[in-house]
């Protein structure tokens, strides 16, 4: 899961996507992250396959519809859809195959870093500090005094008066 969601915040991040803030990457991962419950509790009602591929399903259904909406087929596709079934089958394949979990797990995570590593250059960091707040022009000798800052209303001064030292 976590591979997941990092892959795809980068993956956004990288494509400069606006609208895909931090609630769709929670829905997105949290849908994907449901897919395994699922496969679950529906192999109580229908044939283990069947039950992997109708949760897989609904659940990257639901993930590219929305990704679709916002970021296009291809980029949807390429960057959200792919990794995901990638993790899938990664990760069901360990399940059922435990004498090959080990180089499944570290072909996943080979594959989660070299797409991280592509897709690290392509982001644009911001400044590392919000810009400072333009400062108050110079006072200089003989102009008029600078007007006194306004006083705090009484109903925040009440208030405080609880919270000094000594009371």
């Amino acid at each position: 899961m976590l591979a997941f969601g990092l892959l795809v915040g980068l993956v956004v991040h990288a494509a400069a996507v606006a609208g895909f803030d931090r609630w769709l990457l929670l829905l997105t991962v949290g849908t994907f992250a449901g897919t395994y419950p699922l496969m679950y509790f529906a192999q109580e009602y229908i044939p283990l396959g069947w039950a992997v591929l109708v949760s897989a399903g609904v659940a990257l259904l639901i993930i590219g519809i929305r990704g679709v909406t916002l970021m296009g087929v291809w980029l949807t596709a390429n960057g959200i859809l792919l990794p995901a079934i990638a993790i899938l089958a990664l990760t069901l394949s360990a399940t059922v195959w435990p004498a090959l979990q080990g180089i499944l797990l570290t072909a996943e995570t080979l594959g989660f870093f070299i797409a991280a590593m592509m897709l690290l250059p392509r982001i644009h960091f911001g400044a590392a500090a919000p810009p400072a707040p333009a400062a108050a022009p110079p006072y200089h000798f003989g102009a008029a005094a600078p007007p006194a800052p306004a006083a705090a209303p009484p109903y925040l001064l009440q208030q405080n008066q609880d919270y000094l030292p000594g009371k």
